[in-house]
């Protein structure tokens, strides 16, 4: 999986590369870099395509082999604990992954002169008024939340160079992965499902395809620190899902306007955490898609196929 075009390519190791985000990342990367993937799972979705090496995060030996195997120029964690509700039901597991798997790798990297990508969450605020910038002080009001600021730590901690990016409301297709909100209301919608969104939580959806053009970017622009690397456009749930049946023709009637406290979730949530985008495009050029135009790529893809077809 390598371009012979780019005589300097970087050797690039996607950790979570069975995920939604990891193999857009593999697909993104692969057009110029050496890629290689790890993750938890014995065997990678992209099948002998892909250098792959089994990864514990967890296990900071693990780690260490992989990182020696490969020895990558940047590594790319696009691997974490994602079920917000079930979080605070299973705290050792998610603070496993999202804080010990992170600083196991962080420091690996340190040690190793390796440039680390690690993608943290809007989560990390409180949401009590939104449109919250780099420099605005995390308060999570969830354990997921909590995991991934801590994560965030363990990078700044660990003394590696690294880019951390803040996304939100991650979307898209893949093989083999869990539904995600956008593909959720397709699926129901399709099926004739009515579906009960709540309209007072408001972020910024962002297609995997474009967080992982957009680290490519940034990546080949040299950028370090901490960034917001999210879709342009802030919306409500309700709002957002409203867009994706209209972009695939679906009946908006069905799906009915809640409220946050008349839709009881085991995690409290946080309600308006929409991110500031505008240093990262003022610094860089860098800017995700607004939700139309996502929702269109994401809509030529299924229609396409490539759903499965990755690369």
């Amino acid at each position: 999986m390598t371009d012979g075009s780019r005589n300097m390519a970087r050797r690039i190791l996607i950790v979570g590369s069975n995920g939604l985000l990891g193999q857009r990342a593999v697909a993104e990367f692969a057009r110029t870099d050496r890629v290689s993937g790890a993750a938890i799972e014995p065997r990678s979705v992209f099948g002998d395509r892909l250098e792959y090496h089994w990864l514990d995060i967890t296990d900071a030996q693990a780690v260490a082999r992989v990182l020696d195997a490969v020895a990558p120029d940047v590594v790319f964690n696009a691997a974490a604990y994602t079920q917000v509700d079930r979080a605070e039901d299973e705290r050792e597991l998610c603070r496993a992954v999202n804080v010990t798997g992170v600083r196991n790798l962080a420091r690996a990297c340190a040690e190793r002169d390796i440039f680390l990508v690690h993608i943290s969450t809007d989560y990390v605020f409180d949401g009590a008024r939104g449109d919250y910038t780099e420099e605005d002080e995390p308060n999570p009001v969830n354990f997921y939340g909590r995991s991934k600021l801590e994560g965030e730590w363990a990078v700044l901690e660990s003394g590696c160079r690294y880019l951390i990016a803040r996304t939100a409301v991650l979307y898209g297709t893949g093989k083999n992965i869990a539904e995600n909100f956008a593909t959720w209301v397709i699926r129901a919608l399709h099926s004739g499902e009515t579906i009960r969104v709540v309209d007072d939580q408001i972020g910024n959806p962002t297609l995997a395809d474009d967080l992982a053009a957009a680290v490519h970017r940034l990546l080949d622009q040299q950028a370090a620190g901490l960034y917001h690397v999210a879709g342009s456009e802030p919306i409500s749930r309700y709002d957002f899902a409203r867009a994706v049946a209209q972009i695939f023709g679906l009946d908006r009637g069905e799906i009915v306007r809640i409220k946050t406290k008349d839709f009881p979730q085991r995690a409290k949530r946080p309600l308006n955490v929409s991110l500031d985008v505008s240093r990262v495009h003022r610094e860089f050029g860098v800017q995700l898609g607004d939700v139309a135009s996502s929702l269109r790529r994401l809509k030529e893809r299924l229609q396409q196929g490539e759903a499965n077809r990755l690369i």
